[in-house]
């Protein structure tokens, strides 16, 4: 099927928030789908992203600087994020039920639905986030972990907050990954390789690293 969008600016294609990708381990299908997943991202968010993304077709003996100008003339009325979020609205409108079996009422348990994220983002939310980022790209991935810290009982662990939680990634920072098929024929996931972006003070450059998550340990790259 033919894409009904043209990209212009090819050097934005594996660039992320000013980082690029160049030279860093990225599975062949990253490198396919890399300018589609940022010409969705940009449809959602409008405004200045979009006009950045230099979406609109040239035409025909057109000036770089006739060109610009047209960009930067064109109205733009943001549906995409209007789609999205009616949808959205409509799942949620009246809030899930959630089962947990045995768990039902533990602390661990409320502590989660709480704080999913270990940053005050309630479970409600956090899925929210997620459907909201799934129908923008198609799909987005969910990492769960839990801190690796040693205590010496089960109480210790919970009144120290040790639990796990719940990371979101949008598609462009889920650079690589491998699956392995297992001697009973199944596919196992053998590593999955993230870009992740360290929070800086306002004004502070940001810095990029690697982090590659095997079966038996995670690996960060600075």
């Amino acid at each position: 099927m033919a894409d009904n969008f043209s990209f212009i600016n090819d050097n934005q294609n594996r660039d992320i928030g000013g980082f690029s990708t160049q030279g860093l381990p990225v599975h062949e299908e990253y490198n396919n789908y890399i300018r589609r997943w940022k010409f969705y991202i940009n449809s959602y968010l409008g405004g200045t992203n979009y006009r950045q993304g230099q979406y609109l077709t040239r035409y025909v003996y057109e000036t770089d600087g006739d060109y610009m100008t047209r960009i930067a003339t064109t109205p733009l009325d943001n549906h995409v994020k209007s789609v999205v979020h009616i949808y959205n609205s409509f799942l949620y409108r009246q809030e899930p039920r959630r089962f947990f079996g045995s768990m039902q009422g533990s602390q661990e348990v409320e502590q989660f639905l709480k704080d999913a994220d270990l940053e005050g983002r309630s479970w409600q939310s956090f899925m929210r986030d997620v459907n909201i980022m799934s129908s923008v790209y198609g799909h987005c991935v969910v990492l769960v972990d839990r801190p690796d810290t040693v205590v010496g009982t089960r109480a210790e662990e919970l009144a120290q907050g040790i639990r796990p939680y719940a990371t979101l990634y949008t598609p462009e920072n889920v650079i690589d990954w491998k699956f392995e098929r297992l001697p009973s024929g199944h596919y196992e996931l053998a590593y999955i390789r993230l870009l992740e972006k360290e929070d800086k003070t306002y004004g502070a450059a940001s810095s990029y690293y690697l982090r590659t998550w095997t079966k038996e340990k995670i690996i960060l790259q600075a």
